[in-house]
């Protein structure tokens, strides 16, 4: 069991701006806005003069301010453009499209651009299933959990693997198949489940309804609602690569990506995540994790 990122450098850190919290609560608010017309490949509207007022630059009307900082983003957004509730079209998800430096966009960007061309249009068809949910607290977390699905796709490439497949899900009611199928040099198979621990309810509850000036009480290590979270998770996917039938499977692997609550975000929390983790390792499986709001620790006490 180890700790890894999508770029092989540690934990993952996730900037706390506009647009930079994988489940962040988005504004419903988008009355008025005009989208624009998907256009893949142009790089921008046609007949555009170059002069671009502040509303539409705020709004999807000219897709050059993002399009091309972010080409694989802007063609999923394509797939239901017109949708109010498509992710990118919340207004505080476009604020941030308009920063081509934006650290949060950028490397999911970077993530989607590693995957070869099959397995992008795999995983777009996928996520453009859950591409504009209904309104729900504001968190889309199914997309995100999609989103996971693609840095487990990178994990393995950067490990080395040469075949890497998005599987098809179960044809059968109840069967459950691995997210991911990859093959080594040697013809070797490596499955592997991508999984995400959410926030609490506890903490969407906070971040939809914030008390003003509120101060909370910071909670050192590891809590038991997110110890037997973790633990049932990881059951869960144990289980379902060991169902899992295929020739030459030399590797199970359990992609587990974590959000620590806000008032439980301190390294000693982090660290003993690591080694409840590494206990649950019994041989049959491997146990990669990464914090996505790792951003977020804090080490002071009182």
């Amino acid at each position: 069991m180890f700790c890894e990122d999508s770029v092989g450098k540690g934990c993952l850190a996730i900037p706390q701006e506009v647009g930079g919290l994988p489940e962040m609560v988005v504004s419903q608010n988008t009355a008025g806005l005009t989208r624009s017309q998907c256009r893949r490949g142009s790089g921008g509207n046609e007949g555009n003069t170059g002069e671009v007022s502040e509303d539409e630059e705020l709004t999807m009307n000219n897709p050059d301010k993002w399009a091309r900082t972010f080409p694989r983003l802007y063609e999923l957004y394509c797939e239901d453009s017109s949708n109010p509730n498509n992710y990118f079209n919340h207004a505080n998800v476009q604020l941030a499209l308009r920063v081509p430096s934006d650290q949060y966009l950028a490397e999911l960007e970077s993530i989607l651009g590693e995957l070869d061309p099959v397995a992008w249009q795999e995983w777009k068809r996928r996520a453009a299933l859950v591409l504009s949910p209904k309104p729900k607290f504001g968190f889309p977390v199914p997309l995100f959990d999609s989103f996971n699905e693609a840095r487990a796709y990178v994990f393995l490439k950067r490990q080395g693997y040469i075949e890497i497949t998005f599987l098809e899900t179960g044809q059968t009611k109840g069967e459950k198949v691995p997210d991911l199928l990859a093959k080594n040099r040697e013809g070797n198979v490596t499955i592997l489940e991508a999984k995400r621990i959410h926030d609490s309810d506890s903490e969407i509850e906070y971040l939809v309804n914030p008390l003003p000036h509120d101060m909370r009480k910071v909670w050192h290590g590891l809590k038991e609602e997110l110890r037997a979270k973790m633990s049932s998770t990881v059951d869960r996917a144990r289980k379902q690569l060991l169902a899992f039938r295929a020739a030459k499977v030399r590797r199970r692997i359990v992609y587990l990506s974590i959000r620590i609550d806000s008032q439980n975000a301190t390294y000693e929390t982090r660290d003993e995540i690591g080694l409840f983790l590494e206990k649950m390792n019994d041989g049959t499986i491997d146990i990669v994790h990464f914090i996505e709001n790792d951003f977020f620790l804090s080490d002071s006490r009182p």
